[in-house]
């Protein structure tokens, strides 16, 4: 099993009805979100809720406290524009922010390619929830059965992530050349929080935005520690999608599933 005490800590699911379009055509816009006037840019910040939606570039920091500047983010959620109450809103910014999209006139498909594609990772993030339940259970047998399912299939707090990584200067370039356990160019080994994260896996480009065929690099894309503490590069092939284990789940299972240490050279994922 994936999850389970010889697995991986990733599952791969394919043949999931409309997912190569959906991909396809929300990452192909993520240059063209990246490349929109600065003036557009800024209007998409949201500081107030810490850049937990909208457009994040530079707020984000690496080791000894750099900013990064290789990537930038663009958060969403692909259920609802405005979650919670006014005074959830209110009391807690960071945990219900509201979606920022671009004017219709700049990009006049990408709030309609977010919360299809967002939507449809969501769904079947929430079919995977059964049978993380029944593992726990028969593991735990103090776990109730279906609480992660019935946890995910009525939340409102879903949030998207679409990713652009900018092209890297020549010295940087070299200097990300090789992946090792401390790298933190992109972005660096961690947990994820949540109780899911469905990945898409990327779509590659020229710097102009021509989508390429192929990854230009055998070393670029996701790495996870497997649970024999070993380093596994994954390849997501274009048309399945992958999800990981956050420390959510980890922790509400009682650690029947455990959350899954990763590292990104190029990655869009959506969390639940």
């Amino acid at each position: 099993m994936a999850f389970g005490k010889e697995g991986v800590g990733i599952i791969g699911i394919r043949n999931v009805p409309g997912f190569v379009d959906a991909k396809r055509n929300l990452l192909s816009l993520s240059h063209s979100l990246a490349h929109l006037p600065q003036k557009e840019l800024n209007d998409l910040e949201d500081p107030e809720t810490l850049w937990n939606s909208g457009w994040s570039h530079g707020k984000e920091k690496l080791k000894n406290d750099t900013p990064d500047i290789n990537k930038a983010s663009y958060y969403y959620n692909p259920i609802i524009d405005v979650p919670g109450t006014e005074e959830e809103r209110n009391k807690f910014p960071l945990s219900y922010p509201c979606n920022r999209w671009p004017k219709k006139e700049s990009l006049p498909t990408f709030e309609q390619a977010c919360k299809e594609f967002g939507s449809m990772m969501k769904t079947v993030a929430v079919e995977l929830c059964s049978h993380i339940d029944t593992y726990a259970h028969s593991v735990n047998k103090s776990y109730p059965p279906q609480s992660l399912y019935e946890t995910l299939a009525n939340t409102e707090k879903v949030k998207g992530r679409l990713l652009y990584y900018y092209p890297l200067p020549g010295e940087d370039q070299k200097e990300a050349s090789t992946p090792n356990a401390t790298d933190d160019s992109w972005i660096g080994w961690h947990n994820d929080s949540g109780f899911l994260t469905c990945l898409s896996g990327g779509l590659w480009m020229e710097p102009n935005g021509t989508i390429l065929p192929d990854p230009p690099s055998n070393i670029a894309g996701l790495y996870v520690v497997d649970r024999k503490d070993q380093v596994l590069q994954v390849k997501l092939p274009m048309d399945c999608m992958g999800i990981q284990i956050g420390e959510c789940t980890q922790i509400i299972t009682g650690g029947a599933v455990i959350a899954t240490p990763h590292c990104c050279e190029d990655s869009n994922k959506v969390e639940d």
